[in-house]
């Protein structure tokens, strides 16, 4: 054969396929997964764990053995190799939203999701560029830097692309479950939900702060806050809030009178505990007519069982029937009219003299008589004739006592009667009272007559709720006369009993007044514009009216935008119901969106948005990757051309 035939022979060999079996590569599962978790770095790991613990080698000889199985394990199964790859890529973000408590992780692929572009294509940069240099086989630095600038260009690309899909997919999703949620479930429309929000973020109270307003018998609706959104809505037409307007004037009305009424039973049970009457004066007049029947009863067993005093006694009235002869004559007078035999007579000398032995009854008359006449000129300013008078008062009731206990028993009980209702008048007059002085009385006296001064406050304080409903919010308050009145007759109680119920009530009474009855303000009419807007602030409102510059550029930023949602008459309906509920379960379903199908909504929302991120990442990271590995031949030939070779 010539030389030539030798050449051709020799092309042709070359120019046939090769058809040698390659050897079956070992499974490189686990080790192509961690490839996608560690971004590119698990070969590098594992070869150096068991280069400095497990063996004997050095790094290079163990990451290379590494890698040329895992790219014969690639060349033989692409497919499976990849989605093993992808794998472990999303494994972190569907492991942190399913470990228990992964909610926060579910609201950190969202807000991923929909960052925008911009951060999409940073976040991708990153996880490329990592990713290209953990997978990149270049032997010099600047290959090295050449792979991941190739992986951080393709994250880069591939990055916002995923999660623009992503995102327009969870949005179709969630559009969904609210049209679902809102015409199948109970839900409001997307428009009253913002509208709640924004009206629950005027308050400046949390969710939970507000429940528990509710769960203590405070209503929405009566936040001072919102006065001026309820009168607005409270000012629309059936045809445009639907029964809104006629639900506010109805509760509204309604709880003023309940509360109202479990203020004043809360009154009656701090200041009056165990009246049987709503009417203090009817108990005060039961109580009083039940003291003057057991007076009558005991000075009748007290005289019935003395018929006759003792000599001591007759001789003491007789004298001073002689020194005293006008009030033995006032005496005498009162017996000749009642048909009785008189007590005294003058004798031939014209001394008064006793006709017959007194009763105990007779003395006890006549130790009035001088009671009273002494201080008729006490009053009358005879005090040269008062003094005489009372003394001898004074030493012949201490007789009497001493001689009969029981008649000084029975005395007592009459006198704590009188002194009661002097207290009750007293009570009366309390909120006309400078305060300390009333302390200081009030803390001198005793337990029956304090009980009898706050029968008379509960008796003005009701008047004075009667005559004036918003007289209630200032009970509530210690700093204005009402509540300290009321503070300093009940001490701790009035924050136990009290207090609480009168604020409730106080809310009611004002509410209605500034939403039912009050004229429409600036602030108000600003809020009515706002109605629906889900995005303007009370607190905006009424910065604007009071020339804040900062709020003024706020509101009116807002109120110029076109895509604010608007109100049906169901919306506004929905929403009333939330203002005026005093359920307060109801309240924090609907704040916190959990009503119909919420939770569920927020679940398949997270699983959607980790889906979306899971891909997103594994997509990054399998395609820079891959576009490293194409790409770094090439590069690293050209770097060899522009540095002849000696490239670091």
């Amino acid at each position: 054969m010539s030389e030539f035939d030798n050449i051709i022979a020799g092309q042709l060999k070359q120019a046939q396929p090769d058809t040698t079996i390659a050897p079956q590569a070992e499974p490189q599962k686990l080790r192509t997964a961690a490839q996608g978790l560690l971004l590119g770095w698990a070969d590098e790991l594992e070869a150096g764990v068991r280069s400095m613990v497990f063996e004997d080698r050095p790094y290079d000889q163990i990451r290379d053995e590494i890698r040329a199985k895992v790219s014969a394990y690639q060349e033989q199964n692409p497919g499976e190799a990849l989605t093993m790859e992808a794998l472990g890529a999303i494994a972190p973000t569907a492991a942190a939203f399913l470990i228990p408590g992964g909610q926060p992780a579910a609201a950190a692929n969202t807000a991923r999701i929909a960052s925008g572009i911009g951060s999409l294509a940073k976040r991708g940069f990153a996880e490329g560029a990592v990713t290209g240099a953990g997978q990149s086989e270049a032997d010099t630095v600047l290959g090295v830097t050449g792979d991941a600038a190739t992986g951080g260009v393709t994250g880069a690309v591939i990055s916002p692309v995923m999660g623009a899909a992503g995102n327009v997919i969870k949005g179709k999703a969630s559009s969904v479950m609210n049209w679902l949620r809102s015409n199948v479930g109970q839900r409001p429309s997307d428009a009253a939900m913002a509208e709640l929000q924004r009206l629950a973020d005027a308050t400046g109270d949390s969710v939970d702060q507000i429940v528990q307003d509710i769960q203590d018998g405070k209503i929405l609706a009566e936040n001072r806050t919102l006065a001026a959104a309820v009168r607005a809505i409270k000012s629309k037409g059936p045809q445009e809030a639907g029964t809104a307007p006629s639900d506010i004037d109805t509760t509204l009305r309604q709880r003023a009178k309940e509360t109202s009424a479990r203020a004043g039973e809360a009154a009656e049970r701090a200041l009056m505990p165990g009246a049987s009457s709503r009417n203090v004066f009817q108990s005060i007049k039961a109580s009083d007519d039940a003291l003057k029947a057991a007076e009558r009863r005991g000075y009748q067993d007290v005289f019935g069982a003395n018929p006759e005093v003792s000599p001591n006694i007759a001789t003491s009235l007789e004298e001073l029937a002689r020194r005293f002869p006008k009030l033995a004559d006032e005496l005498n007078q009162g017996y000749r009219e009642n048909n009785l035999v008189p007590l005294f007579a003058p004798g031939r000398s014209g001394t008064l003299n006793l006709q017959r032995v007194p009763t105990l009854e007779d003395a006890e008359v006549f130790y009035r008589l001088m009671r009273d006449e002494g201080n008729a000129r006490w009053m009358a300013g005879k005090g040269q004739t008062a003094e005489p008078l009372t003394n001898a008062m004074g030493i012949f009731k201490g007789q009497l006592d001493q001689t009969y206990p029981a008649l000084a028993s029975v005395r007592k009980e009459a006198a704590a009667r009188l002194g009661a209702k002097d207290a009750f008048d007293a009570g009366r007059k309390a909120f006309a009272r400078d305060v300390d002085e009333l302390e200081f009385e009030f803390e001198a006296m005793n337990p029956e007559a304090k009980q009898a001064f706050k029968a008379g406050v509960l008796a003005a304080w009701k008047n004075k709720v009667r005559r004036s409903p918003t007289a209630v919010a200032r009970g509530a308050e210690v700093t204005r006369q009402e509540g300290a009145v009321l503070k300093t007759v009940l001490g701790e109680n009035f924050e136990t009993m009290l207090q609480k119920e009168l604020e409730i009530a106080g809310e009611s009474a004002e509410a209605v007044n500034r939403i039912l009855y009050g004229s429409m303000t600036a602030p108000q009419a600003a809020a009515e514009k706002a109605i629906g807007s889900g995005q303007i602030g009370m607190a905006e409102v009424v910065g604007a009216y009071s020339l804040d510059p900062l709020a003024m550029a706020a509101i009116v930023g807002k109120l110029v935008q076109k895509n604010a949602p608007g109100l049906k008459p169901n919306d506004y309906q929905r929403i009333t119901e939330v203002l005026l509920s005093d359920d307060p379960d109801f309240v924090a379903r609907m704040l916190n969106d959990k009503v119909s199908l919420g939770d569920a909504s927020r679940v398949i929302e997270g699983v959607l948005a980790t889906g979306a991120e899971a891909s997103r990442r594994a997509a990054t990271v399998t395609g820079s990757g891959r576009a490293s590995q194409a790409v770094s031949p090439g590069m690293q030939g050209i770097l060899d051309m522009a540095t002849q070779g000696i490239a670091p």
